[in-house]
């Protein structure tokens, strides 16, 4: 019986097809709703999280490398090491990465 598995395989890939397209991956948690530590902690699990500005808009932030990371990162002469720094829930300054411009 080897045309089994390949029966019971088809069956299992028409069933998740039936499923429709993947639903997107509920909204990720804004910076300024963590503390500054779980700020950087995701940002070091994902490279990137999601902050709101003063103005009200959402922005990704990700590019550069975490906070912990800073003395790693080499810049070229002709750039400078810029602390990326977001709003968190107990501090207006939260650095999370460090990236040359």
């Amino acid at each position: 019986m080897p045309t089994l598995p390949k029966i019971t395989l088809a069956l299992a890939a028409a069933g998740l097809m039936s499923l429709g397209p993947a639903t997107p991956v509920t909204a990720q948690k804004l910076t300024n709703d963590m503390t500054c530590a779980e700020a950087k902690a995701q940002y070091e699990r994902t490279g990137r999280v999601t902050t709101r500005s003063r103005g009200g808009q959402i922005l990704p932030i990700y590019g550069g490398v975490p906070v912990k990371d800073r003395f790693r990162l080499s810049c070229d002469p002709s750039q400078r090491k810029f602390n990326k720094s977001v709003v968190t829930s107990d501090k207006r300054l939260c650095v999370i990465a460090v990236r040359c411009i």
